[in-house]
């Protein structure tokens, strides 16, 4: 159980900062200071979770705490290339029992060793979730699912925090952090990039791009909703899950004409969604080996 009465520290009041410190301060937990490199946005995301401390400097936050070990739980939700730097930073001002928490996607707790050394024990704790903007980022939050890796101690500790913040966490090992990121760039920003090739398509036949965009985004829903609630591979639809080849290499032979700069991406992607296919059982061997040939096909 954790003691909602200790008070945390956010050192980051961008995206995932801002989304941290109000579900925590909407849980009941306090915040005691906010710490960001620009003045202004840690005076705003203080005022937002009613504390009173804020301040450009993350050693001056620690120095400045009160003697209730204010740095039991403190949280560095900078970019990943300055979590290292700024822990090294702080080190030297963390009581024998704090606990440090990071919430980088793709570093383990590792990166922390300088807190560790302290005797603090480290954590990583990544929402497993995509923020916009700072505004409607703790808006997306709950619900999410948090991946949880580090100490055997900081990961109870980080388990009821996710769960009182209204989230549900997850435990892997620090070998197994890159694989988990991938996991979930592809999950989410290569959704951009296959969303992008679509409506720069749709562009290409005089529709304008916030058109384009509107016209997108109930079939991206659909294909969501498909996946959530019918499953991999269950839910896929589409001429490939029909065995309709002969639309498949009409399709190729129209981007190559018209848009060859998205056709290795068409076929890369047709070759994966084919694998799917073919694990729910709508395309037969030989279908599928004819596919492949549509597929690998030089021009």
């Amino acid at each position: 159980m954790v003691n909602k009465s200790k008070k945390i520290i956010i050192i980051g009041a961008g995206r995932v900062g801002t989304a941290l410190a109000v579900a925590l301060k909407n849980s009941g937990y306090k915040i005691h200071t906010v710490v960001s490199r620009r003045f202004d946005s840690a005076k705003k995301l203080a005022k937002r979770v009613d504390c009173k401390n804020y301040t450009e400097d993350p050693v001056m936050a620690c120095k400045n705490g009160p003697q209730d070990a204010v740095q039991e739980i403190l949280f560095i939700t900078t970019p990943d290339d300055v979590i290292e730097k700024v822990c090294k930073k702080i080190s030297s001002y963390l009581k024998p029992n704090a606990l440090v928490i990071h919430t980088s996607g793709a570093l383990s707790s590792g990166i922390l060793k300088s807190a560790k050394k302290r005797g603090a024990s480290v954590l990583s704790m990544h929402p497993c979730q995509s923020f916009g903007d700072t505004e409607s980022a703790f808006k997306t939050i709950p619900g999410s699912y948090f991946c949880l890796e580090g100490d055997k101690e900081a990961i109870k500790v980080g388990k009821r925090i996710v769960l009182d913040i209204g989230c549900h966490p997850f435990v892997i090992s620090s070998d197994e952090k890159p694989l988990y990121h991938i996991a979930c760039c592809i999950l989410s920003n290569y959704l951009f990039t296959t969303a992008n090739a679509g409506i720069k398509i749709l562009e290409s036949l005089n529709i304008k791009h916030e058109e384009a965009l509107k016209i997108s985004i109930p079939l991206i829903k659909g294909t969501v909703h498909n996946i959530e609630k019918i499953g991999i591979p269950d839910g896929l639809t589409g001429p490939i899950e029909r065995g309709d080849i002969e639309t498949i290499r009409s399709h190729i032979q129209v981007l190559e004409k018209t848009m060859p700069e998205f056709l290795s991406l068409y076929k890369k992607l047709g070759i994966e969604t084919l694998k799917i296919a073919k694990s729910k059982g709508s395309v037969s061997d030989t279908k599928y080996e004819e596919f492949l040939k549509t597929f690998r096909k030089e021009k």
